[in-house]
């Protein structure tokens, strides 16, 4: 490798290596669009779900007699269709 391809590269790692600094400094976590809000929004959700923790559901509708002697309704037969052509995509003759 002769001394000017091995100059451009390490300007080029050097020029990259600078850009790279630079944008990284440049982004702080604070900066971060939204970040309140979906804080706001986590918190929300953790609430809701301890909502959902405490509810009490009534189970004793389910040994009352009425509700034990329901039936399942009977499943209709229904009638034969007749299929569609085996290739819909033929054209007709």
């Amino acid at each position: 490798m002769n001394r000017n391809n091995l100059f451009t590269i390490i300007l080029i790692v050097l020029i990259g290596g600078i850009g790279y600094m630079w944008y990284s400094s440049s982004q702080t976590p604070q900066d971060a669009p939204g970040a309140e809000e979906a804080a706001a929004t986590f918190t929300q959700s953790i609430a809701q779900l301890e909502r959902l923790r405490t509810i009490d559901i009534d189970t004793t509708i389910f040994q009352d007699p009425v509700f034990v002697s329901l039936e399942a309704p009977p499943v209709p037969i229904e009638a034969p269709v007749t299929p569609g052509r085996t290739n819909p995509f033929l054209k007709f003759r």
